[in-house]
């Protein structure tokens, strides 16, 4: 990357200090710092790599061992030992308390356990499309041309077929599409009638800071818009929240 004729003002990702850089890609101050943080970098692999061939040591030692303590098996089965001990109190896996404080688990009652719940994939259930529509009642039904049917069809991805040169739309589908947009248009018009208050309003009327109106805002799920950098906030989510208690 070529030199920058205007400078950086950064600060030095491995000592702190700030500097002015000449490219805006540099991380360090100096060579010694990024002499230092490649250091570091090398170091940290090389840890988690003596870390990752540790636990592979100690997942073979478990493997060889026919009885296990809890924590040994949560190594084998790669789990927590939470949940291992969540198995133990829904009685999925058997085990032998020693003590209040030592818990021994059978090899051969982990095999068991596994055995006895085999991975079973559920078939998804798939409802048959029996009632359709033509392109002209979807049309009709929706107040819109062929364009805009087959524009709204690939975003909301209608089953379709083709039956003696027509083209038929899942009825299923289209009604599910018509009730969600239908609810969305009168939303919209009742918020369009709806009072609305900026936060400087909202302040002035109800006579609270900026942090307490944020406060409510987030606490009461306060209903607002945001016009460019301007909040509008719902007045009639707002009156609940500042009304006085009833007694």
């Amino acid at each position: 990357m070529s030199k920058s004729i205007h400078t950086v003002r950064k600060r030095c990702e491995w000592c702190g200090a700030e500097f002015i850089a000449q490219k805006r890609t540099t991380k360090f101050c100096s060579h010694r710092c990024s002499g230092f943080a490649y250091k570091d970098k090398k170091r940290r692999q090389e840890v988690a790599l003596d870390e990752m061939a540790f636990q592979e040591g100690e997942k073979q030692r478990v493997i060889e061992k026919s009885i296990l303590s809890v924590k040994e098996t949560a190594t084998l089965l790669g789990i927590s030992t939470r949940a291992v001990y969540g198995l133990l109190y829904r009685g999925t896996l058997a085990a032998t308390r020693l003590s209040s404080r030592m818990t021994r688990i059978k090899r051969s009652d982990i095999d068991a356990m596994l055995d006895a719940n085999p991975y079973q994939r559920r078939e998804r259930e798939i409802k048959p499309i029996t009632d359709f529509y033509t392109s002209k009642e979807v049309m009709e039904l929706l107040g819109v041309g062929n364009s805009g049917l087959y524009k709204i069809a690939n975003t909301n991805h209608w089953p379709k077929m083709l039956h003696r040169g027509r083209t038929l739309w899942s009825k299923r589908h289209v009604d599910s599409y018509k009730v969600k947009r239908d609810a969305k248009r009168r939303e919209k018009e009742l918020s369009d009638q709806a009072e609305y208050l900026t936060v400087p309003e909202a302040m002035a009327k109800y006579g609270c800071t900026r942090d307490q109106l944020d406060h409510y805002l987030k606490t009461y799920d306060v209903r607002r818009v945001k016009e460019g950098r301007i909040i509008r906030i719902l007045k009639i989510d707002l009156d609940p929240v500042f009304a006085p208690p009833i007694l």
